[in-house]
């Protein structure tokens, strides 16, 4: 998907009390106009053997402040940007 990023592909394993070389399973994906404000995943560091009943670490990704942009205008062409791309895209996948 173009302009797609994955946000936790440098995450290391989200598995409570597993230290292995699996990297996370759960990840996170970002599309879109502001796609390039987030940052990175992390998975906070668990001290128990379940998190919230959960045996695996959350994994987060935090937006920068600012790049939301908030002219009503500018907003509403990133969008129609963004419609239009995914038209493409469909019609890519149903003409191919």
């Amino acid at each position: 998907m173009p302009g797609a990023r994955i946000l936790s592909d440098e995450l290391g394993p989200t598995f409570i009390g597993f230290d292995g070389d699996t990297g996370a399973i759960d990840h996170l994906i970002v599309a879109g106009a502001n796609a390039e404000a987030f940052d990175k995943a992390s998975a906070p560091t668990v001290t128990a053997d379940a998190f919230h009943g959960s045996d695996h670490r959350p994994v987060v990704a935090r937006a920068e402040a600012g790049h939301d942009p908030t002219d009503p205008e500018e907003r509403i062409e990133d969008l129609l940007q963004e419609i239009d791309t995914r038209l493409n895209e469909l019609r890519t996948l149903i003409v191919d």
